[in-house]
């Protein structure tokens, strides 16, 4: 899913979400949608599956995506960082702190600097590397769930 700027910079980093029933699956620009529903305990959006009064998304950033959903956006060759900008790590959110350490460390792979993950936000980034998977939680309300995913 794009990251919500202009369709002419929005391939530079787009966000993964493992949530194909998510409804609305497009939002009003013909995207995918960025906010992302989930009921608690379905295994289709929700990874762990549990009926703990959370979802938990699968989720992972692709940096310089040629995606054929925008067709006028050329991501600049060879990105040298990324800013986590939110969730934050030092977050007073205890769900936040986690998520934020969930992305760091599966962004882990994109960075050529091993420092200190909890405190890491800037990331010098790899050519050519992937993200693996995050996993997010995020607290449910009665009947499901809705936010932001980026």
């Amino acid at each position: 899913m794009p990251g919500g700027g202009t369709k002419i910079s929005d391939c530079i980093a787009e966000w993964a979400v493992i949530n194909p029933f998510n409804s609305p699956f497009l939002g009003n620009d013909d995207l995918p949608s960025f906010k992302q529903s989930c009921v608690d305990g379905d295994p289709t959006c929700d990874a762990d599956g549990a009926f703990d009064d959370r979802c938990t998304f699968r989720v992972a950033l692709c940096l310089q995506n040629a995606d054929p959903n925008l067709p006028t956006c050329a991501a600049p060759p060879g990105i040298s960082k990324y800013v986590l900008v939110s969730p934050r790590p030092n977050s007073s959110e205890v769900g936040d702190a986690a998520n934020a350490l969930a992305l760091m460390d599966s962004f882990g792979r994109l960075s050529s600097d091993r420092g200190d993950r909890q405190q890491q936000q800037h990331l010098r980034v790899r050519p050519a590397a992937r993200a693996r998977r995050a996993r997010l939680t995020a607290p449910t309300r009665p009947s499901s769930w809705s936010s932001a995913a980026a």
